[in-house]
């Protein structure tokens, strides 16, 4: 069940660096490879937000980092390749 305290702030945090990462790429409109650079930086900083979320929770396992790196691999190589001017569809 979500515990109010303590998940809403992670998951603010999360909104946080996800939303601040998309106005970043917005704002880096024509410059291509900074969008590039900055949605990468935005997925590792996913990447170790969640790594740091499962450490403090204590159930950090080999299994949740994995699901974490490809998960933000993911979603930066989807976004680069539309970005680049590729066609999802």
């Amino acid at each position: 069940m979500f515990r109010k305290s303590k998940d809403f702030f992670y998951y603010l945090s999360l909104f946080l660096i996800l939303f601040l990462g998309g106005i970043s790429i917005y704002l880096a409109f024509p410059n291509k490879n900074l969008q590039v650079l900055l949605l990468a930086m935005t997925g590792f900083f996913y990447f170790l937000w969640g790594i740091l979320h499962h450490y403090l929770n204590h159930d950090l396992i080999v299994k949740t980092v994995i699901e974490y790196a490809l998960i933000a691999m993911l979603g930066v190589v989807i976004a680069a390749f539309a970005l680049k001017g590729g066609s999802i569809f």
